[in-house]
């Protein structure tokens, strides 16, 4: 898939919110980007060479029904174009713990450091 030709910074749109929050078409374009953006099944997986699949009972029941767990999502000219679901607890005696849990990028917009400043925006709160 060929990059984005014509690319500005301008037109990112980053949030943060509990996961719990997101509405019904955020489910559903988390699931979408996943299918057609994360990979492909090893020729040893369950599927080999299919696209690996996320749908959106899956992103509720991992992400959405889960008390501790944030996504963070990032808009290109208002349609999402990367999202990061992430765990934050807090640990006595150490603090904040945050770990993200799954990272995608649309193809086209890969390159752009896109994904490093999904990791900032989330690392920042």
């Amino acid at each position: 898939m060929k990059k984005v030709q014509k690319f500005s910074e301008t037109f990112l749109t980053y949030c943060c919110k509990e996961a719990s929050k997101m509405s019904d078409d955020e489910i559903k374009a988390t699931a979408r980007l996943f299918s057609e953006n994360y990979g492909e099944w090893s020729g040893h997986g369950r599927k080999p060479g299919c696209p690996i699949q996320f749908s959106p009972n899956m992103i509720k029941a991992s992400f959405v029904d889960k008390p501790d767990r944030f996504v963070a999502l990032v808009y290109y000219n208002n349609v999402l174009i990367g999202h990061a679901f992430y765990l934050r607890r807090h640990i006595s005696q150490k603090g904040k713990l945050t770990w993200i849990l799954q990272l995608v990028v649309d193809k086209k917009y890969r390159g752009y450091s896109i994904g490093t400043k999904l990791m900032h925006s989330i690392y920042r709160l």
